[in-house]
């Protein structure tokens, strides 16, 4: 998950950035990157191009969930009736692991007749009404969702058809809450980055030319994993200093 943010430093002088950067409240040492070294070094310009990376481990604090379920038979009736028990059942599954009425809303009814499709093969013997229904939670009770969804097998056990769903979503919706401070830190390790380069160089580091952040992302901490179906993620930015070398 990308989040499309561009912020740009190029229009702070040089002390106003290093000083953001020093008082900037906060550790975030887990998660942080010594920069990626001598990036872009151009003879004619005599200029260095260092980059700073800032890691943090953050939790999910939000979560949605659609529960799709489908019943099947001859009788339309009959067919809606399961179909409104069911829906009944799962309501209060949910409400079981504690999340309140107001965030549980029942979805849309989809009801397929067999015998009404253009194109079918042979004749419909047995189950020709086939209604698929949902029910939608949207909460900040991650636990309760990661307890619920371990338990959906109770659900089975009560004869609930359950459909075809991708499960909980969890999101992480803070990021406002980390952005100064990873940016201080990433800032840092790019000077860092640029006071080492110096010395194992032999040059000399002049002005600060720009300064550029580039997009924060949102990440699984698993890689094998949807990072929407992660509560565990990871946030990253990347800030660009660029300096000139002094002679």
């Amino acid at each position: 998950m990308t989040i499309k943010n561009p912020f740009s430093l190029s229009g702070f002088g040089v002390s106003g950035i290093i000083a953001a950067a020093l008082l900037a409240s906060g550790t975030y040492g887990a998660g942080w990157h010594i920069a990626d070294g001598l990036e872009n070094m151009k003879r004619g310009e005599r200029q260095v191009s260092i980059r700073g990376v800032a890691e943090e481990f953050v939790v999910a604090d939000s979560v949605g969930w659609t529960i799709n379920f489908t019943a099947s038979g001859d009788a339309l009736a009959t067919v809606l009736a399961k179909i409104e028990r069911d829906q009944a059942t799962i309501i209060a599954f949910l409400k079981a692991y504690g999340f309140p009425a107001e965030e549980i809303t029942p979805g849309r009814l989809s009801v397929v007749d067999l015998l009404a499709q253009q194109y079918r093969s042979g004749d419909v013997q047995s189950n020709r009404y086939i209604i698929t229904a949902s029910v939608q939670v949207r909460s900040s009770l991650v636990d309760s969702a990661v307890k619920a969804n371990r338990a959906m097998a109770e659900l089975v056990k009560k004869e609930v058809v359950l459909a075809e769903s991708a499960g909980p979503q969890y999101r992480f919706t803070k990021l406002n809450d980390v952005k100064p401070a990873m940016l201080a830190s990433a800032t840092q390790e790019a000077r860092k980055a640029a006071d080492e380069f110096v010395k194992t160089s032999g040059a000399s580091l002049g002005e600060l030319k720009t300064a550029s952040q580039g997009l924060f992302s949102i990440e699984g901490r698993d890689e094998t994993v949807s990072e929407s179906e992660q509560v565990d993620k990871k946030v990253r930015v990347v800030t660009t200093l660029e300096y000139f070398l002094a002679d």
